[in-house]
């Protein structure tokens, strides 16, 4: 083999280690802390905003390369066409970067100034999802009730997973063509308001209506990628509760379910979206749907002040 080719591979090699060591962080949070955060202020105000935009999409796509490694020359896209004769251009990947107000009001002098230099205003780079009127209050996943009945869904305050089902239905009924503005097509990756969407504004008189049948596009489908598997039974029954029927896989369930999910996926249309996390180097082909969905949750940054005395941003798709 020639010297060159070798090292090569012995560096692609090398580099695959460290993007599956980087897929076991916990959280988005430490992933930026890897970055170092004293890089962020010295961009100033609105410099810090490209950069962060540029740092937390370099967090989510480290989360999802390893799956995305693979591929033979058989390998098809989700139109049954040969995947490395029609890749894409590029990826449209939706992040949100958020400071609230109660860690902008943090009684820590020092954490306070370093808001203030990085902080995303509201009105205009830090719109997303209503004006980032969202939460995240997930059972611990011993405590998940089941079956999870729609009157729990609208009693509960989790805002990011109503955001979420309202995105999956509006994506189902309306297609991705339709729902992503013609301006977001081919461009870099940047932070968008979801408003733009369509998604509606689930923090006024939410009701959760069942999707008619009908109304579902025929061949729609959508692979989500979360980093927490214990929360895909929680997300699988909101999802259910609009009409839209899900499988999801892990690490978790043996390699041969995982296939037989993936296969169940893709063959029977009544199955519109597959939850997925971390499952290895096993190479699912990401392409087996139209619309790739991040959805990244990470619990209260006040306690991550409270316990680091230091600022983490919050990514979320």
């Amino acid at each position: 083999m020639d010297k060159g080719i070798e090292e090569w591979i012995k560096n692609l090699g090398q580099d695959l280690a460290r993007v599956k060591s980087k897929t076991r962080i916990q959280t988005h949070g430490e992933a930026l802390k890897l970055q170092g955060q004293g890089v962020i202020t010295s961009h100033g105000q609105p410099g810090s905003v490209a950069y962060m935009e540029k740092v937390v999409v370099q967090a989510l796509q480290q989360h999802l390369l390893a799956h995305c490694i693979r591929r033979t020359n058989s390998s098809q896209t989700w139109e049954g066409k040969l995947l490395n004769q029609e890749l894409p251009p590029c990826t449209v990947l939706h992040a949100l970067v958020e400071v609230t107000e109660e860690e902008s009001r943090a009684p820590d002098a020092d954490l306070a100034d370093s808001v203030q230099a990085k902080i995303f205003d509201t009105k205009t780079h830090g719109k997303f999802f209503n004006d980032a009127r969202q939460r995240l209050s997930f059972f611990p996943g011993e405590q998940t009730p089941h079956p999870y009945s729609r009157k729990m869904f609208l009693a509960d305050r989790c805002s990011k997973l109503k955001n979420f089902v309202e995105f999956c239905r509006v994506l189902l009924t309306q297609g991705p063509v339709k729902v992503v503005p013609q301006e977001h097509h081919h461009t870099k990756d940047h932070i968008v308001n979801v408003s733009e969407l369509g998604v509606p504004d689930i923090s006024q008189n939410y009701i959760a209506n069942t999707i008619e049948p009908t109304k579902i596009i025929a061949n729609e489908k959508i692979v989500v990628y979360t980093m927490y598997a214990k929360y895909h039974l929680y997300m699988v029954e909101a999802l259910a509760i609009i009409g839209i029927k899900a499988l999801s896989i892990s690490s978790a369930i043996p390699m041969a379910q995982r296939t037989s999910y993936i296969n169940q996926f893709k063959s029977d249309p009544t199955i519109k979206v597959l939850i997925m996390s971390n499952v290895g180097m096993q190479g699912l082909n990401l392409t087996i749907a139209r619309t790739l969905v991040l959805f990244v949750g990470i619990p209260s940054l006040i306690i991550d002040i409270l316990l680091n005395k230091a600022l983490t941003y919050f990514p979320g798709a």
